[in-house]
């Protein structure tokens, strides 16, 4: 059994360090990996403001968006769409994180900054620091580390935000 990681295959007894260089040069700062339906992996790029998309035969195909900051983690859905959660710098244009979700090819089918909180009746924005995770119901969850608030979210970016945890 192979495994990728840095998007070079080795095998489980191969130590990390014996990773060819030129695989190791081509990330940075990769902060989030998931698995498709047909054990493709998506990597989140984030030094590179990239996800990265295995393919058959060990190719590598990049999904540059112009709107990509920071991709800071990466989810998929049962239809293999990709659930990008971007981070935001407070010296940029955008000071508010941002989820986008996008089709394997790496069309852009939603995006939003904000989030609808159904108990409050008011939307927030997104954080900075952003982690992602899909359930099979569809049902979105953002940790936000900035707010320290975890939202649990439709496809459609309502739903609400949990402060604490009570098991």
């Amino acid at each position: 059994l192979n495994y990728l990681v840095g998007f070079a295959a080795f095998s489980p007894n191969r130590k990390l360090n014996q990773v060819s260089s030129q695989y190791q040069q081509v990330l940075l700062y990769p902060s989030s990996v998931a698995l498709t339906s047909d054990n493709e992996f998506v990597l989140a790029d984030s030094g590179h403001s990239r996800v990265l998309v295995s393919g058959g035969g060990g190719s590598v195909r990049s999904i540059a968006h112009e709107e990509f900051l920071e991709p800071m983690s990466v989810a998929l859905d049962k239809d293999d769409n990709i659930y990008v959660a971007d981070r935001a710098e407070t010296t940029s244009q955008r000071e508010e994180g941002k989820v986008m979700v996008m089709s394997l090819s790496g069309k852009l089918l939603r995006s939003s900054t904000r989030w609808f909180d159904r108990e409050a009746q008011v939307w927030h924005p997104f954080g900075h620091q952003l982690q992602i995770a899909l359930d099979p119901e569809g049902n979105i969850f953002v940790s936000d580390y900035i707010n320290e608030t975890v939202m649990c979210l439709n496809p459609h970016f309502e739903g609400r935000g949990y402060t604490e945890f009570d098991g």
